[in-house]
C-alpha cells in the first residue's frame, strides 16, 4: 500500500452506509443533534495497519510505503497539497465506541471488507 500519509498518523475511515446511518439517526433524533457536530469514524487505523487489513483480506503479506510528498507534488499539486494538511494536521481522535452505541452495526474496515465483498 503506497500513501502519501505519514506511518504513524491514524486515518479516520467511515464507509457511506454508516454515514447514511448516521444522517437517519440524526433525523430521527433531532433533539440529540441539532447544533452539534459530530465526527465519524468507523476505525482509525495507521497506514500500515490498513496495509495489513488488506493483507490479510487478501491472504498476501502486508507493505505499506510512504511515499514523499514531492513524488506527489510532481504528479499532482492539489493532491500532495491534501496530503501536506493531512501530514501537518493529523484530525483528532475519534470516540468510535460512543458512536457504536448510537449506532451498532457501525463498521470497522474489516467488516467493511466483507461486507462489500472486496477482492484484490
Amino acid at each position: 500500500m503506497n500513501l502519501a500519509v505519514r506511518e504513524d498518523i491514524p486515518v479516520s475511515l467511515i464507509s457511506v452506509q454508516d454515514i447514511g446511518a448516521f444522517a437517519a439517526i440524526a433525523f430521527d433524533r433531532p433533539a440529540d443533534y441539532r447544533g452539534r457536530t459530530v465526527p465519524l469514524a468507523g476505525d482509525r487505523l495507521t497506514p500500515p495497519q490498513i496495509a495489513e487489513t488488506f493483507g490479510r483480506a487478501a491472504g498476501l503479506p502486508a507493505r505499506s510505503h510512504q511515499v514523499p510528498i514531492e513524488q506527489v507534488r510532481a504528479l499532482d499539486e492539489q493532491v500532495a497539497k491534501m496530503f501536506t494538511y493531512f501530514n501537518e494536521r493529523p484530525d483528532a481522535p475519534i470516540d468510535v465506541a460512543a458512536l457504536r452505541k448510537d449506532h451498532p452495526g457501525l463498521m470497522d474496515l474489516p467488516s467493511w471488507l466483507r461486507s462489500t465483498d472486496w477482492k484484490p
